[in-house]
């Protein structure tokens, strides 16, 4: 009777081990950000650890690393997408939304945008650039130090999200 108990106890502890000893824990890399300075990867630090994920950066690679659950990665993703950081993850699921798509294709000649990540100089310069590559915007008010801005000119609003996140800027129409 000893051994049997044994063996079927044994037996459920095999069965059972990869579920009592799965780990959910994920380790995405977020990068293609726009990380310039110190200010820039502060920010995105506190954004994500509020989220519980462990959070570090690499200012070798311009990247913020992420680990936690799903769940809180994907909190990560979102807390950098609402302080102004937009990027891409090595991760074939945990991704931040795009606006863009929501929006491509309406055209506009005054938009207002929050949510944007200016720390420094080096930030707005970047803006800059980017603002003055998008054919129809023909002015804007991005400062240093500004959470939103107004862009004018006549231009696809889906384009101006693009082009923004594809240098790693995270904006939300207001």
């Amino acid at each position: 009777m000893k051994k049997l108990v044994a063996l079927f106890t044994l037996a459920l502890a095999l069965i059972l081990s990869p579920v009592l000893l799965a780990d959910d824990t994920v380790t995405v890399i977020f990068s293609d950000t726009h990380l310039c300075c110190g200010g820039c990867y502060r920010g995105a630090e506190n954004a994500a650890k509020s989220s519980g994920a462990q959070v570090s950066s690499s200012k070798a690679q311009k990247s913020v690393k992420l680990q936690g659950s799903p769940e809180q990665v994907q909190k990560a993703l979102d807390a950098l997408a609402a302080a102004g950081f937009a990027g891409k993850t090595n991760h074939k699921t945990l991704k931040q939304k795009s606006l863009a798509e929501k929006y491509k294709g309406k055209t506009v000649e005054r938009l207002e945008v929050t949510g944007a990540h200016i720390c420094c100089g080096r930030c707005l310069k970047s803006i800059n650039a980017v603002l003055e590559s998008v054919d129809g915007v023909e002015a804007h008010t991005a400062k240093n130090k500004a959470k939103s801005f107004v862009i004018e000119g006549k231009f696809d609003v889906g384009v101006v999200l693009n082009a923004l996140a594809a240098k790693g800027f995270a904006v939300t129409p207001k």
